[in-house]
């Protein structure tokens, strides 16, 4: 058996432990950024129990609107509070924020994933939602089986977005929330065929780890 090298072993930990230990303090100060003041505690009760109780939010914006008013809440840190709970950022989502360093780098390397990738994600969804595809197969799954799909609506539906929302801090929360699935997804992907197929030529690698990548994606 070959003598582990602990030196290397140790540095090896520690520059992986550096995403965890940048993430913990940022997601500290996500959680005052957010708001952990009495006032913002009652709003956020005020919203789960819209949640909890199964309904969209939409129907119950007056409501929130007042009280948001009555705790003394701007709106854009109302929408801040709500973008929070609808999308809530994760531990994983502190991992990858210190990437958006390098993010011009990596917008140009995914350059050619995002190419090749959108015309089978418009093809699926083509198949699946224009052609219905996935109704008819969910639907009969349900007879088959005689199973009941319940479906659930997310609570955030039907909330209207204005163009001022739109460049407000809240609506990108929201389009961050979605970013570790791809991340981790390629992560994954690449793992697979790194140590399944154990390929000799990079180039050959990373084009079947794109492929694999653009089908999990799309599934």
């Amino acid at each position: 058996m070959a003598d582990v090298d602990v030196n290397a072993l140790l540095w090896a930990l520690g520059l992986l432990s550096i995403p965890l230990f940048l993430a913990l303090p940022m997601r500290i100060a996500w959680q005052l950024f957010t708001g952990r003041g009495h006032e913002e505690s009652q709003y956020r009760n005020t919203v789960l129990q819209i949640i909890d109780a199964g309904r969209q939010v939409a129907p119950f914006r007056a409501t929130l609107d007042d009280v948001a008013r009555s705790l003394h809440i701007q709106p854009s840190q109302q929408r801040l509070i709500e973008a929070d709970l609808f999308h809530p950022l994760t531990l994983s989502h502190f991992l990858l924020l210190p990437t958006i360093i390098i993010f011009p780098l990596a917008a140009v390397m995914a350059l050619p994933v995002i190419i090749l990738g959108l015309p089978m994600l418009i093809l699926i969804e083509t198949l699946l939602i224009r052609q219905r595809l996935l109704v008819k197969g969910l639907t009969a799954i349900e007879k088959l089986m005689h199973w009941q799909i319940i479906h659930i609506p997310k609570p955030h539906r039907g909330i209207t977005e204005t163009s001022t929302k739109m460049n407000e801090f809240s609506h990108h929360v929201t389009h961050f929330n979605h970013v570790p699935q791809g991340a981790f997804l390629g992560l994954f992907a690449w793992l697979i065929i790194h140590w399944t197929f154990n390929l000799d030529n990079w180039a050959i690698e990373l084009a079947v780890a794109t492929g694999l990548y653009i089908v999990l994606l799309g599934a």
